[in-house]
């Protein structure tokens, strides 16, 4: 029996369901692992989760999502790992993680968490 139009629809059907319902997640996953594309161009990040640039663009706008806002949800949870660990300094972290100086690291957290990294070391269940 030949599996005909309708069968290969609802294969796509699911497919893209699975890709739109699970990006954010995957993309995250993806950034966290492999931060040598976290502030990778969109092309680069794309061609990582095996999709193009455009769809990336297009699935992450269906979920209200944006590449900026989930490098950012990642850069604050390898921060706040980071910062728990106590193995880095603060201006390594800031590196690691792309800020151009502990500054902008220190201004950005603060603008995450409300508190400075200094005082999340000290006190990480605040």
């Amino acid at each position: 029996m030949a599996m005909g139009k309708y069968a290969v629809d609802y294969e796509e059907r699911v497919n893209y369901h699975q890709l739109r319902s699970g990006l954010a997640d995957d993309l995250k996953r993806l950034l966290a692992v492999r931060t040598d594309i976290l502030h990778a161009p969109i092309d680069q990040v794309a061609r990582a989760l095996n999709i193009s640039p455009r769809t990336l663009q297009r699935r992450l706008a269906e979920n209200s999502q944006s590449l900026a806002g989930l490098r950012d949800q990642v850069r604050l949870q390898l921060a706040a790992q980071a910062l728990k660990s106590k193995r880095l300094s603060i201006e390594e972290i800031s590196s690691q993680l792309g800020f151009s100086d502990r500054h902008s690291f220190t201004r950005t957290f603060k603008r995450w968490t409300g508190i400075t990294p200094s005082a999340y070391r000290k006190n990480p269940s605040q």
